[in-house]
């Protein structure tokens, strides 16, 4: 009886230690996974952040388009009413106007083509201003849905 005793207890013993393996290795497996989720939600936030950047610069980008677009308007309509002409601002300070906005119109070229990206999300910029659909902006300019998104937010009127 005490040998059948003692190969139950045996077998109680081996048993149990099976378990605390098996719970070793499935705490191994969780703080592995734990590792890969830290790994993933550091990448998110990195992409979070250039996306952030993305935004400001764009956001830079249209605000000076925007002054420069004001400018030529503002310079479209004088001329219409020739209020230029009559008023008493000198020919070569109208002249200086315009060189200065043709200038700033260069150097906002520039800086566009500096950055390809940057050309992607102009294209992009200038898709949503026209009026495309998101999936058309998504697949003309190889933009995830999430920038997509993005940039409607902000350029939608």
């Amino acid at each position: 009886m005490e040998t059948i005793n003692l190969t139950v207890y045996s077998y109680i013993v081996l048993g149990l230690i099976g378990v605390v393996v098996l719970l070793a290795c499935w705490v191994v497996y969780l703080q592995l996974s734990l590792q890969q989720i830290r790994k993933t939600l550091f990448s998110i936030s990195d992409n979070f952040n250039e996306i952030d950047s993305v935004i400001n610069t764009v956001k830079g980008f249209s605000k000076r388009w925007d002054y420069v677009a004001k400018a030529l308007s503002d310079l479209q309509i004088a001329q219409e009413h020739s209020s230029v002409r009559d008023s008493a601002v000198a020919p070569e300070q109208f002249e200086h106007v315009l060189a200065r906005i043709e200038e700033l119109e260069r150097k906002l070229e520039e800086v566009q083509m500096m950055d390809p990206e940057s050309k992607m999300y102009n294209r992009a910029v200038k898709m949503v201003k026209a009026g495309s659909s998101i999936e058309e902006v998504m697949e003309e300019c190889e933009l995830p849905r999430s920038e997509a998104q993005l940039l409607f937010s902000i350029h939608r009127n």
